[in-house]
């Protein structure tokens, strides 16, 4: 399988960096739901008000990192890393270089939760997910600050 996160000792990965052979995985962080009816598709959004959801088939997936459960209105979500196999087509990778040109790796959307009510979970929850994916530095900070913008808090 490609695009799997590995471990590599220091050796392993100079070798691999002298021959080219690093490249970043198709990755994108957000919210899942299974469909109503039975295909073989699950539902992504970046969004954490769930209103935009994109439908994508289990085939175009690499695998799935479960991250955590993250609470919407009145119920809740996965929230995942979900890695998607590199598209074959030119349009695909067209579609991908502009996915990946609009992100900032590791960050949450920018969306704002739809009712704010949930706002002091959600940020209790994203302050979490900040913690545990950096450690300390200015992409904590940054995470933070995305949180902020994303659950708007009530504080």
């Amino acid at each position: 399988m490609a695009n799997i996160t590995q471990i590599l000792s220091g050796e392993e990965f100079l070798q691999k960096l002298r021959d080219d052979q690093i490249t970043a995985p198709i990755l994108f962080t957000g919210m899942v739901k299974k469909t109503d009816d039975a295909t073989d598709h699950i539902l992504f959004t970046h969004a954490a008000d769930c209103t935009n959801w994109i439908r994508i088939p289990v085939t175009s997936i690499e695998n799935v990192e479960i991250l955590d459960v993250v609470p919407s209105k009145e119920h809740t979500h996965p929230l995942v890393n979900l890695r998607i196999k590199k598209p074959q087509s030119t349009e695909g990778l067209l579609f991908l270089a502009l996915a990946q040109q609009s992100r900032v790796p590791g960050m949450m959307p920018r969306h704002r939760i739809a009712d704010p009510a949930d706002a002091g979970a959600c940020f209790d929850r994203y302050l979490r997910l900040c913690n545990k994916w950096f450690r300390k530095g200015a992409a904590r900070d940054q995470c933070i600050l995305r949180a902020l913008d994303v659950c708007d808090p009530p504080f």
